[in-house]
Parts: C-alpha cells; sequence; structure tokens
C-alpha cells in the first residue's frame, strides 16, 4: 500500500550532517544556494603588467571583503579593480578602503573594498561559541579551473563587461582548525577550491559566513582548502564602516524536500 509521503519541509538537529543540496536548504525565506548568490561577488584586479581574479563577499552597503593577494598587484599607480556578478546591475569600479597583508609580514590576508552599487545583502558571520570540526560547510567563488571553460569569462576578459561568469558551489566539512599564525586561525576543509576561490565564502548551512577562503595545499591527503576564520575577520574589520550581524547559535538548517511517496 503507498506509504505517506513526508512532509515538505523538516528540521534537521544542530550541525547534523546532511546531504549536500544547497538548492534545497532554506536559509530564511530564501534557499541557501540563493542566499550565497546575492552576497557573493567576482574581483578582478589589474596592475603592473599582471591580471588576476579572485572571489569577494559583501558585509555591508557597497562593503566587500577579499583577500589582501587577490588586490595586491593593483595596488600601485595605475592600478585597478573591478569588482562584478550576477547580483550587480552592472560591474563596479572598487577603491581600497582597509588592508592586512601580505601575510608573510603581518600574518593577515584581508582587504575591504568600496563599491558605489550599495543593493547587496551582507553576510550574517558566525562566531561559534566551540570548534567547527565535522560540520558541513559551503564555498562559493569563481575558481580559475572553471572559468577557463566559462565562455561569459572569455568575453569579460575580451573587455564585454555585461559579461557575468557563473557562481561555483562545492561542499564538504570542516577537517580541523589550526593556528596559522601569532594572530591567525585557520579552517582546513574539504570543500574543493582552486586559484580564484581566494576571498570567497565559507558559510555553514545556514547561509552564515564562517571563513574567507584563502589558500590550498597539496599533499598525500588530497587538496585541502584553507579559510580564514571569521572571528579573524571581524577583527580586521573593526573600526571601519563595515558592520555584519553575528550569531552564536549552533546551526539547525530547514530541509525542504521533493514530493515524495513510498511505496
Amino acid at each position: 500500500a503507498p506509504g505517506v509521503a513526508p512532509p515538505d519541509l523538516a528540521e534537521a538537529a544542530p550541525d547534523a550532517l546532511l546531504p549536500s543540496r544547497p538548492e534545497r536548504v532554506l536559509a530564511g525565506e530564501e534557499s541557501l544556494l540563493d542566499l550565497v548568490a546575492a552576497r557573493t561577488v567576482m574581483v578582478l584586479a589589474a596592475g603592473a603588467g599582471e591580471f588576476s581574479t579572485g572571489s569577494g563577499l559583501s558585509v555591508g552597503p557597497g562593503l566587500i571583503v577579499t583577500n589582501y593577494h587577490v588586490i595586491a598587484q593593483a595596488l600601485g599607480e595605475g592600478g585597478q579593480i573591478l569588482v562584478t556578478g550576477a547580483a550587480l546591475a552592472e560591474p563596479q569600479p572598487a577603491t581600497v578602503v582597509k588592508t592586512d597583508g601580505p601575510f608573510r609580514d603581518t600574518g593577515g590576508d584581508f582587504a575591504l573594498l568600496q563599491i558605489a552599487d550599495d543593493s547587496l545583502p551582507a553576510y550574517t558571520v558566525h562566531l561559534p561559541d566551540g570548534p567547527l570540526t565535522l560540520s558541513n560547510v559551503v564555498a562559493a567563488g569563481y575558481p580559475g579551473d572553471v572559468l577557463e571553460t566559462d565562455a561569459a569569462f572569455s568575453r569579460l576578459r575580451e573587455g564585454d563587461l555585461s559579461a557575468v561568469p557563473g557562481l561555483t558551489v562545492t561542499d564538504g566539512i570542516v577537517n580541523t582548525e589550526q593556528q596559522l599564525a601569532p594572530e591567525t586561525r585557520v579552517l582546513m576543509h574539504s570543500a574543493a577550491l582552486s586559484t580564484g576561490n581566494s576571498g570567497g565564502p565559507l558559510v555553514d548551512m545556514c547561509g552564515r559566513l564562517v571563513g574567507v577562503n584563502a589558500f590550498i595545499r597539496q599533499g598525500e591527503m588530497q587538496n585541502r582548502g584553507f579559510a580564514l576564520t571569521s572571528g579573524d575577520l571581524m577583527a580586521f574589520l573593526a573600526g571601519t564602516a563595515a558592520a555584519p550581524a553575528t550569531d552564536s547559535t549552533p546551526c539547525a538548517p530547514v530541509v525542504a524536500r521533493p514530493d515524495l511517496v513510498r511505496n
């Protein structure tokens, strides 16, 4: 006999391990995928005869965080920084508000940018009370491995500023937390990253920012991504106009289930 279809929504236990389906996880009134897409941007930097791409995230009206190393080459005379993304009406020239880097000198790798468009919503920053090890996470950004086959990125490089490459989302878990430098902690995680993810968000399954992706390492344990922690980000933002909301409660994701009938 036919069984009873499961409910449309189901609430998971706090920090439960979930199937990797960001489009079915709800964060408030929007899906996790929509939340991330509305707050994540692509950062392009040019200067000293070089061109690089990275990712960024919204932390306030017209305020974008990325990694210092993403925009470092544009800090000299004649350098240019451009921010683009599906959530922006048009590409935005960016100015530098504050930096912390390079890492070898300061132990930090943050940059705060200002753009004229102040319509992007800001991420809520998760400041956990305990370790995040084994927590599900999602990384979003514009990895170079994917951009190589993105026709929109090819048009963008050729000068078509209306072309917007697709956002790439990957998932994994936090493997461990490490003290990388006296004032710097990182989350090592298994969400796939490549060059171009730098400066992009690492979020929990409630869509809250837990880290800023910064680098990858290769080894016998496979590639692992590293994100600067949300606590270090908030310390960097202190004294600036960026004041994103913070939350320390455990994540209890809500999952939208398709209509199924068990036989």
